[in-house]
């Protein structure tokens, strides 16, 4: 069951990953604390990590245990990308996003300013706010082609994922 609700702030793929790995290798559950131990992640690294993960319906957490779902299980370098970009698609704020970018070309602080419209807001500061959202979109968009990014001009498009 996927999960609902905003995507975590703190999460990148390559972190994600390697804590899909670590629970691979161990026979596909691990209780939080060894998950923990083994990552060499601080808690609140981790919990955001692991938030993701559910929300993307790869993982599940209960009483302390982590444990990999059918699609966390399938989940490989080969098919990360085309995993995620489908399932993005449906959680905020990348859901938001990919509707505000449907027909323009709009920079980070155009696309913050309507997502705060629709009540989609990282940070109460509006220069942080902007910020969370650019480092949020390059860690999940780029790779997985959701969309394009100019660095130069601080914009974006629908990338060729879509």
């Amino acid at each position: 069951m996927i999960r609902m609700g905003q995507f975590p702030i703190g999460a990148g793929i390559t972190e994600l990953r390697g804590i899909i790995e670590i629970i691979k290798g161990n026979g596909g559950a691990i209780s939080l604390s060894k998950l923990a131990e083994e990552s060499e992640e601080e808690i609140d690294t981790l919990l955001p990590l692991l938030d993701a993960g559910e929300m993307l319906g790869l993982i599940e957490v209960k009483e302390g245990i982590v444990k990999l779902t059918q699609d966390g299980k399938a989940l490989r370098i080969s098919n990360i990308s085309n995993m995620l970009s489908k399932r993005l698609k449906s959680i905020e704020p990348f859901k938001s996003v990919l509707e505000i970018l449907e027909k323009n070309e709009l920079t980070t602080p155009e696309i913050a300013e309507q997502l705060r419209a629709k009540g989609i807001i990282l940070n109460v500061d509006e220069m942080t706010n902007v910020e969370l959202l650019r480092n949020m979109l390059v860690k999940w968009t780029l790779r997985t082609k959701l969309l394009e990014y100019n660095r130069e001009s601080d914009s974006w498009k629908k990338g060729a994922n879509l």
